[in-house]
C-alpha cells in the first residue's frame, strides 16, 4: 500500500502556483544556514587578515582583502544555487518546504537560466536585501531574477491565506520607499564627505605647521603612527630646505626621502644612495635576524627599526615585531598603537609556544627574557 503526502498537490506542477512569501522567507533561512558555514571556512582566514590590516592601519590591502572574500562568497552561493536547481530541481530549503524552480513552460529550467537566475540573486542580496520586499507587492510572488531568467518558484502545496492584508503592504511600501531613499542619501553623504574631506586635507596642507623640531623627531613619531599627516609634512618641509641649503646630513637625507616617498622606484633609489655609505644599516642587510647588541640608540638606528617595523606590519611578521617593539619600548615616545601591535604580537607569539614548545626554538632569541620584560612593563604576573 502506497501512503501519498497529503501535503503535497498533485495538480500544483501543471497550475505553476506561486510559492507563498513566507515559505520563500524561511527557505532562504534555511539555505543561509547550510551555506554560511562553508562560506565561513573559505574567508576564515581572509577575514583574519582583513582585521589586522584594521588594526595595522595598512588601508591599501583592505580594498583587495574585501573583494576577495566578496568573490568567494559570490563563487560560492552561485555554484550552490547552480547545482542544486540544476540537478535536483530546488535547493534543500525550497525542497523542506515543497518548492521547485520551473521555467516558463513548467519543467525544469536549463543550465543558463539557472546561472543568470543565481547570479541576479546575488546582486539582490549585495543591495541589501531591499528588492525581496516586491514579492509580498506582487500577486504572482515574482522576483526580478525570475522574470529575468524567465523562471519561476511554485509551491506543490495547497496553500492558503497567501494574500497580505492591505494595511500591512501599504507599510511595507512606505518602509521601502523610505529605505531606497535613505540608501540614496547615504550614498549621497559619503561623495559628499569624500570631496569636502580631500578638500579639507588640500586646505591644512596649505597651512604652515610650524617645525621647530628636528627631522628625525617628525620621522621617528611618523613611523610610530602618532599624527601621522602633521608629522609627515614636517618631515617633507624639513627636508626640502635641507636639501635647499646642502649642509646637511645627505645620508639623513637620502634616508628620509626614503620613508615619505610612496613611489617604490624612488624608494629603491634612495635606498640605493643610503646604503652606499650606511652598508652596516639594518634596512641595508638581506639578513631576517638583527643583532640588537650592535645596535646604537641614536636617531639613525631607531629609524632603521621603525622601518623594519613598518615592514613586518603588513606581513604579520609577530616574532620580528615583538622584537622591535621590546627594545624600541625605552626609546620612543610610546603611544596607543605602538602598543597594541606589542600586546597583540605577544598574544600571538604566547600562543603560538603554548600550543608547541619545540616551537620557542623558531621563535627571536630571548623570547623568554622579552617576555619577562612584556610582564613588567603591562605590570601582569607570568
Amino acid at each position: 500500500m502506497v501512503i501519498h503526502d497529503l501535503t503535497e498537490d498533485s495538480s500544483a506542477q501543471s497550475k505553476n502556483r506561486p510559492a507563498p512569501y513566507l515559505d520563500r522567507f524561511f527557505a532562504n533561512v534555511i539555505d543561509f544556514l547550510i551555506l554560511g558555514p562553508v562560506i565561513s571556512l573559505f574567508c576564515g582566514g581572509i577575514t583574519n587578515d582583513l582585521r589586522w590590516t584594521m588594526f595595522t592601519k595598512t588601508s591599501e590591502n583592505v580594498f583587495s582583502l574585501v573583494l576577495q572574500c566578496v568573490f568567494i562568497t559570490f563563487a560560492l552561493f552561485v555554484l550552490y544555487e547552480v547545482l542544486f536547481i540544476f540537478f535536483n530541481g530546488a535547493t534543500p530549503g525550497h525542497r523542506f518546504l515543497y518548492m521547485r524552480v520551473v521555467d516558463q513552460a513548467g519543467q525544469r529550467p536549463g543550465f543558463l537560466a539557472i546561472l543568470f537566475r543565481s547570479v541576479f540573486k546575488f546582486q539582490a542580496l549585495l543591495l541589501g536585501c531591499i528588492p525581496f520586499v516586491e514579492v509580498v507587492l506582487r500577486s504572482d510572488r515574482s522576483m526580478f531574477y525570475d522574470r529575468l531568467s524567465q523562471t519561476h518558484l511554485v509551491s506543490l502545496r495547497q496553500t492558503k491565506h497567501d494574500e497580505i492584508h492591505p494595511e500591512f503592504r501599504k507599510i511595507i511600501l512606505r518602509w521601502t520607499n523610505t529605505s531606497i531613499i535613505l540608501f540614496f542619501l547615504a550614498i549621497g553623504a559619503i561623495f559628499y564627505k569624500t570631496v569636502t574631506s580631500s578638500q579639507t586635507q588640500s586646505l591644512a596642507s596649505k597651512v604652515k605647521t610650524k617645525c621647530t623640531e628636528s627631522l628625525a623627531h617628525y620621522l621617528k613619531h611618523y613611523l610610530s603612527k602618532s599624527r601621522e599627516t602633521e608629522n609627515l609634512s614636517c618631515a617633507k618641509d624639513l627636508v626640502e630646505k635641507a636639501f635647499d641649503s646642502g649642509n646637511s646630513n645627505a645620508e639623513i637625507n637620502y634616508l628620509t626621502q626614503f620613508i615619505i616617498t610612496p613611489n617604490e622606484d624612488l624608494k629603491e633609489s634612495y635606498k640605493a644612495k643610503y646604503c652606499a655609505t650606511r652598508a652596516d644599516k639594518i634596512l641595508c642587510q638581506d639578513t631576517v635576524a638583527i643583532d640588537f647588541d650592535k645596535i646604537k640608540p641614536d636617531d639613525e638606528d631607531i629609524l632603521n627599526l621603525l622601518v623594519s617595523l613598518n615592514t613586518a606590519l603588513p606581513k604579520n611578521d609577530h616574532a620580528r615585531i615583538f622584537a622591535l617593539l621590546d627594545f624600541l619600548y625605552t626609546h620612543l615616545d610610546w603611544n596607543k598603537n605602538l602598543e597594541l601591535y606589542y600586546l597583540t604580537s605577544y598574544v600571538f607569539l604566547n600562543e603560538q609556544s603554548s600550543r608547541s614548545p619545540a616551537a620557542e626554538k623558531d621563535l627571536t632569541v630571548g623570547w623568554d627574557a622579552r617576555k619577562a620584560r612584556f610582564l613588567k612593563r603591562m605590570s601582569v604576573r607570568p
